[in-house]
């Protein structure tokens, strides 16, 4: 649990900063697609929409968390002890 604290905390590279930043969007969008019919409920959509946004929110969380947990390599002689 400390290791994974740690890792959170730390720096995380630009790459992966992208990443989130996509994988948010993914989740938002899916969660646009989920809420949709109960949002306009007068217009008939197809279950494969909400069905496909489910799929977008898992993507984007699972995504976004796992980039959060890269770190910037840090040589072990600069690491205080």
């Amino acid at each position: 649990m400390k290791e994974l604290l740690q890792r959170l905390s730390a720096p995380t590279p630009d790459f992966f900063k992208g990443i989130i930043v996509k994988a948010i969007a993914i989740g938002a969008v899916g969660g646009v697609l989920v809420g949709l019919p109960a949002a306009v409920p007068f217009i008939a959509f197809p279950p494969v929409l909400t069905t496909i946004g489910g799929y977008m929110v898992a993507i984007g969380l699972v995504a976004g968390s796992v980039a959060k947990t890269a770190k910037v390599d840090v040589p072990k002689d600069d690491v205080a002890q």
